[in-house]
């Protein structure tokens, strides 16, 4: 298992996008949105255990298509060489929101990645991602949100622990007409997991190994401020690590 390789043992990397989520058009009463997106919602899960390059997750469900429709994609793995992914969602390519990198030591990385585009049209997708040296496959969640002026990745807040059954983030505030995204990677597989009152629980992906996923969405049009995110698994294992994406006007 990663456990044995020292998996980690270094301090994490965090690196974040730098250009907004835009949406297409307008809001359609054609005046200024409040809040500026609509309708944000999970879709799904999907694992793969494949560790060719890239990896294609066919025929997502990405609801009603719409010109202002992002779709937003939470990808975890571990891989046998550092650097960011590849991601092309419905053949568009996604821009990388934020990418959270774990150096495991004994050759291992684990990443949380958010990525997102700009897809009008189709209620399908082809989600595929490109990542060299691949540990044991790749887990993808993702939601999808209508955007009706930018939205920017304004806060990125990570944390891991190697023991125990539950892990928190401190200090989480997300300002009025913003949505936050969490995401709980577990190594290896959480035997379930659920997170505190303060984010609605989206369920778990624990199917394959080393990981299992965990994805919840705070969809606030109020200011919600200092808030502590507490995931509690159902075993202590060798390692979690926890991030949370902010998206704001």
């Amino acid at each position: 298992m990663l456990a044995a390789a020292g998996l980690i043992t270094l301090p994490a990397i965090a690196k974040a996008g730098s250009i907004s989520l835009l949406g297409a058009g307008k809001a359609p009463n054609g005046g200024p949105p409040s809040p500026p997106y609509e309708n944000l919602t999970f879709r799904n899960f999907a694992n793969s255990n494949l560790t060719t390059n890239p990896v294609t997750f066919s025929n997502c469900a990405i609801g009603t298509a719409n010109v202002n429709r992002q779709v937003i994609v939470c990808v975890t793995c571990v891989s046998t060489s550092s650097g960011s992914f590849g991601v092309t969602i419905g053949g568009i390519g996604a821009t990388q929101l934020n990418l959270y990198e774990v150096d495991g030591g004994g050759g291992f990385y684990v990443y949380i990645g958010y990525y997102a585009a700009n897809v009008p049209s189709g209620t399908l997708a082809d989600v595929v991602i490109s990542k060299s040296n691949l540990f044991e496959g790749i887990r993808i969640g993702w939601w999808t949100v209508d955007v009706y002026q930018p939205l920017t990745p304004t806060s990125f807040d990570n944390n891991i622990i190697t023991s125990g059954s539950s892990l928190s983030i401190s200090n989480v505030s997300i300002p009025a007409d913003s949505f936050a995204l969490a995401s709980l990677v577990c190594i290896p597989l959480c035997s379930s997991a659920t997170i505190n009152q303060s984010f609605s629980d989206r369920g778990d992906s624990n199917s394959g190994d080393p990981t299992s996923l965990s994805l919840s969405v705070a969809d606030k049009e109020a200011v919600m401020t200092n808030q502590t995110v507490t995931w509690t698994t159902g075993n202590s294992i060798d390692a979690r690590i926890a991030s949370i994406l902010q998206m704001a006007p």
